[in-house]
């Protein structure tokens, strides 16, 4: 984001940025509350449709409860879409392929958060790294909306200044969101895609455990050169790479609803 014009104050659930909020009921990871519905207007197609209907599944929305860490209201809709293919540039400047991208212009439509979503990645991919590509774009717009929603909370701390601490977008991501992408995967990995969960456990001859979804939801944040990813040690950064290459035994097939 490099128009900031407009501020946002944010409630804190808890005083712990570590991303272990608290709330009264919501269900799901951490008891978490949602805040009111983000419209979310579905353009996917295929596996990446399938997925994103099962993270917005009414009553138990995956999507909803992670994006509760800071609570709001908020005048955007998100509009996710698939593609062929995303080409983007990578921190070096080279071009790569991206599973991902989120994007707004408020120009165009002040209003709307753009996600697209690749196809041929997400074909490629396992169910459960496709998953986390949705949630990490949620993400995205859930600080893209944070940023620019006139809304004001009295008594509340600026959003705005939290970002400008770690950075970007990425590196806002792995300070404040990366302990509820775990549990959000923790729990969508064992409901919704309860063979996968056992696949793994028969494989590896372990559950999959905190510290494996911890690994995956670093995943498209450990390239960009984030604070928190550079100070890890060279032995930690080895293990959480270790661990995320499991998902890459898990199926690429989901049942749709």
């Amino acid at each position: 984001v490099t128009e900031k014009t407009l501020l946002y104050r944010f409630k804190i659930c808890s005083s712990n940025w570590n991303g272990d909020y608290e709330g009264n009921g919501g269900g799901g990871s951490g008891g978490i509350t949602a805040p009111k519905s983000t419209k979310i207007i579905d353009a996917l197609t295929g596996k990446a449709k399938c997925l994103n209907e099962l993270l917005n599944k009414n009553g138990d929305s995956f999507v909803q409860k992670l994006l509760a860490n800071f609570q709001g209201k908020s005048e955007f809709d998100i509009k996710i879409v698939s593609v062929d293919k995303i080409i983007v540039k990578d921190v070096n400047g080279n071009l790569v392929e991206s599973n991902g991208e989120t994007t707004y212009n408020s120009k165009i439509n002040p209003s709307l958060i753009n996600i697209v979503i690749s196809t041929s990645r997400a074909d490629a991919n396992s169910s459960l790294d496709v998953a986390r590509t949705i949630l990490h774009e949620y993400i995205h717009a859930d600080i893209i909306r944070k940023l620019y929603t006139a809304n004001n909370i009295p008594g509340t701390l600026d959003f705005n200044l939290m970002y400008e601490k770690y950075g970007s977008q990425h590196g806002t991501m792995a300070a404040l969101y990366l302990s509820s992408m775990k549990e959000a995967l923790k729990e969508f990995n064992k409901i919704v895609l309860p063979n996968d969960y056992k696949n793994y456990t028969n494989y590896y001859g372990e559950e999959p455990n905190d510290a494996f979804y911890e690994a995956l939801a670093w995943s498209g944040l450990k390239d960009n050169n984030v604070k928190a990813w550079t100070d890890l040690s060279a032995q930690k950064k080895q293990e959480i790479n270790d661990l995320a290459s499991r998902v890459t035994k898990m199926s690429k097939t989901v049942n749709c609803p």
